[in-house]
């Protein structure tokens, strides 16, 4: 079996017992701290206000949201931020992504909503609440 590893703001598989016990992608994945504005300087610079490409970003890291990737996405026209997702996948997350990032990046450089959820008939209750949250 893989062993749990971490991508950009996120440890997967933490939890040692679930992922020997059910596997990998089962849960237990945590946020991490993440960098993105000297990371992403480099492209910024090259392509960050073109038009031609759209760089959706997003993170498990609620704090990165209003700290790095709002700014961005509020200054580069490329940069777009990804849906409020994991830890913002409910009524109070997605209040909070809101508070954090439309001042700064605006609601036209958010990517809208999108559901890895396995549980396919929650699906579309849980877009109602993406909606709803959005017109207010």
């Amino acid at each position: 079996m893989a062993e749990a590893g971490h991508d950009v703001g996120n440890y997967r598989d933490h939890n040692p017992m679930i992922f020997s016990h059910f596997g990998r992608d089962m849960g237990a994945d945590i946020p991490l701290a993440s960098e993105f504005t000297i990371n992403l300087k480099p492209l910024l610079d090259r392509f960050g206000s073109t038009s031609r490409l759209t760089l959706v970003l997003f993170n498990l890291d609620e704090t990165t949201y209003s700290r790095e990737l709002a700014p961005l996405a509020g200054h580069y026209p490329a940069l777009c931020l990804g849906p409020p997702w994991w830890f913002f996948n409910s009524v109070n997350g997605m209040r909070r992504y809101f508070d954090a990032v439309v001042e700064t990046a605006g609601i036209y450089n958010l990517a809208g909503f999108n559901d890895d959820t396995r549980a396919f008939p929650s699906i579309p209750a849980r877009h109602q609440i993406w909606r709803r949250l959005a017109a207010d």
